[in-house]
């Protein structure tokens, strides 16, 4: 299963499979229907009932006890304010503590339970489909920069990396993705994130594609990658201390980016579209500044760091929230720091997140969402270059003139109506683009959606994309 080939010299692991030879799953965290599973807790003896213990202590003095059987509400995210410490033990969370240390033993295992989530993914029913996960190498230099492809090359051959991009590549069988024909579907996520959530997007997008092999139609190949150090992509260690700057760490992630595009021979521009979340879509439009004729088409869901929200008081922000977050503490911190405990208080978000989904898509997002929470921090340390505490961006990308008349690539831009991200930014860098650089822009709103709008709205933002790739 595990194996190397050769691309034109350009050597990158990959491993293909289908869903019968995926890792097993054990049984789903039981916190929507488990009747006995309170009773296992109380009977629990040592460590773990002193842990227990506490927990409801703690929790019925800052409110009340969470419910293992409670049915959660889905809930929109909000920006990144923190809460008051005296309010931290009301937040409700539900998963089993026994569950939580057996996820804690499998905390290292990323590329295992990305695959588990990937079996969401019904590959066997795709009949004209390959999917595959690949390790594309990544180069850094002694001081954490990356090196780029032409500087890493012997006789044409390129040397092994210790880093990596995570690629989940959905293609068509008998095909061959760099063909002239096939268009390019490229997926980024935002800050924190990683690949697997657009799992229900994947699912769709794949179906589409499926039907439209089979019909004749176009050819699209998807690829779902993880930024460099997040997600199951490797996690160099980033010296944040030093005296770095935004641009040394915006080039850190497209150089990257660049890299990863030129191993997969993406190399027809117009063939290429990108859906980009939040810090991906920032990114992404860095990329393109960097990196023209690269992508067609660049679609910007809820981009940070574009403009500062019309109202916005930093009152409201606690003292300690804007401490920790200025001196580049990460938020994921007391997730690694909670040990065993971290997968239990990481359930308090995704009881909520993905409360409109199925228990099994449910159980399989959050073991995600904690294995990548929890993982080594690295990119995540970009966070504060960009924005300040409450998602306020330091350097408005669209106030800065000169570098929006270097974006050369038409452009969407999507928010939801209860978007923490402002809309005002969308429309400014649209109205500018289509004035001065004579390029298609446009903005979408999606009601009843906040800033995950692929995961607030997932009919909606699926058809969406599939009306994307008829017309594109």
């Amino acid at each position: 299963m595990n194996g190397g080939r050769h691309i034109s010299s350009l050597k990158f692991s990959i491993r293909s499979f289908s869903t019968s030879s995926l890792v097993s799953i054990r049984p789903a965290p039981a916190w929507n229907n488990s009747s006995n599973q309170e009773n296992k807790l109380n009977n629990y003896s040592g460590p773990l009932a002193i842990i227990n213990n506490l927990l409801e202590t703690a929790s019925s003095k800052f409110g009340k006890k969470p419910s293992l059987t409670q049915k959660h509400q889905y809930k929109a995210s909000t920006s990144p304010s923190g809460i008051p410490l005296s309010k931290f033990f009301s937040v409700k969370f539900p998963l089993p503590i026994m569950e939580s240390f057996q996820d804690y033993k499998k905390r290292n295992q990323l590329l295992n339970i990305q695959d588990d989530l990937l079996t969401l993914l019904d590959m066997e029913n795709l009949e004209n489909l390959n999917m595959s996960v690949l390790k594309v190498p990544i180069h850094l230099d002694k001081e954490g920069r990356v090196i780029k492809i032409k500087d890493v090359m012997t006789d044409g051959t390129m040397r092994d990396a210790d880093n990596y991009i995570n690629e989940v590549c959905i293609s068509p069988k008998n095909i061959d993705p760099q063909d002239k024909s096939v268009k390019h579907l490229i997926l980024i996520h935002g800050y924190g994130a990683g690949l697997g959530f657009y799992i229900k997007n994947l699912e769709k997008m794949a179906e589409f594609i499926n039907q439209e092999i089979t019909k004749g139609s176009s050819k699209w190949c998807i690829h779902a990658i993880d930024l460099l150090g997040y997600g199951s992509s490797s996690r160099p260690k980033i010296n944040y201390k030093t005296n770095n700057s935004l641009q040394t760490f915006e080039d850190w992630f497209v150089d990257s980016l660049e890299n990863w595009r030129i191993q997969r021979q993406l190399n027809h521009y117009e063939n290429n579209l990108v859906i980009a979340h939040s810090m991906g879509a920032y990114l992404s439009v860095c990329y393109n500044i960097k990196y023209p004729k690269t992508f067609r088409k660049l679609v910007l869901v809820s981009p940070a760091g574009m403009i500062k929200p019309a109202t916005f008081d930093s009152k409201r922000i606690p003292g300690w929230f804007n401490y920790l977050w200025n001196k580049n503490v990460s938020p994921f911190a007391l997730v690694r720091y909670s040990g065993p405990l971290g997968s239990f208080f990481v359930s308090g978000w995704t009881s909520r997140r993905f409360a409109n989904l199925t228990h099994r898509e449910h159980a399989l997002l959050h073991r995600y969402s904690y294995g990548i929470f929890n993982a080594r921090g690295s990119g995540e340390y970009f966070l504060n270059y960009v924005l300040s505490a409450g998602g306020v961006p330091r350097y408005p990308l669209v106030k800065n003139k000169t570098r929006l008349k270097q974006v050369s690539c038409e452009t969407e831009w999507l928010y939801g109506d209860n978007d923490w991200m402002d809309s005002r930014g969308g429309l400014i860098a649209t109205k500018f683009l289509t004035e001065n650089n004579k390029l298609k822009a446009k903005v979408k709103i999606f009601e009843g959606c906040g800033h995950h709008i692929y995961l607030d709205d997932i009919t909606g933002f699926n058809n969406y994309l599939l009306s994307q790739m008829k017309e594109f």
